[in-house]
């Protein structure tokens, strides 16, 4: 009984063999080969002809890791080292948490960014000010790479050395045209506070006449 059973078995796997080439378009042994790879690289089964490649893996930028002086954990970092970031900065909780609600604990901790720079140049005596976001016209150097660039597509014609011509336009640039770009940058930020001083004198101005009507609609309606 169990041998005609096995002989069933056989017989039907054959079939499937038989229908899997016939519906492939391969031959039988073909089909048979990829099966026994399968099993042999624990039913990894490779596609024939084909070499695919995964996926690129990203390079992740270290500058983070470089210019920040203390970062705390994010979503990527592992349970033991969001503990152990807890435990540097004498933040109490149960070891028995899961990690969503060790990292409210770092979310609610967490301190302000500390850059390298910033200890750097406070070091020397200088206070970093950044820039506020998307007002690259506040930035002196876009002035200058504007002109290093000029200089540079001036010069790149017939296949010159990009590399001796981008550091030959830098060494070009001049003190007095540093001086100019950060006073073309100063007057621009002159215009900034006094639109932004007439822009707040506006809204206030607005702000007291809406009110004003809203007092007399209210008066005309005591009065009926």
């Amino acid at each position: 009984m169990a041998e005609f059973q096995a002989g069933k078995f056989c017989s039907d796997l054959d079939d499937i063999y038989g229908r899997t080439a016939k519906l492939t378009g391969v031959s039988v042994s073909t089909v048979r080969r990829i099966v026994d790879e399968g099993f042999k690289n624990e039913s990894k089964l490779v596609t024939h002809g084909k070499h695919r490649q995964g996926r690129p893996k990203k390079q992740i930028d270290d500058f983070d890791l470089c210019a920040i002086r203390q970062k705390a954990p994010t979503n990527a970092s592992t349970v033991n080292k969001i503990k152990l970031w807890l435990l540097e900065n004498n933040i109490p909780f149960d070891e028995s948490l899961r990690k969503p609600y060790l990292l409210m604990l770092v979310k609610k901790h967490k301190p302000e960014l500390v850059y390298h720079i910033d200890g750097l140049l406070g070091d020397h005596g200088h206070t970093v000010i950044r820039l506020p976001l998307y007002h690259c016209d506040l930035n002196p150097i876009e002035l200058v790479w504007a002109m290093v660039k000029k200089r540079i597509a001036q010069k790149n014609v017939g296949g010159q050395n990009v590399a001796k011509l981008a550091e030959e336009a830098f060494q070009s640039v001049t003190p007095q045209e540093w001086k100019n770009c950060v006073e073309h940058v100063k007057s621009i930020e002159k215009e900034y506070f006094t639109r932004g001083r007439t822009l707040y004198n506006e809204i206030d101005r607005l702000f007291v006449s809406v009110c004003d009507d809203s007092s007399s609609d209210s008066e005309e309606v005591e009065v009926d």
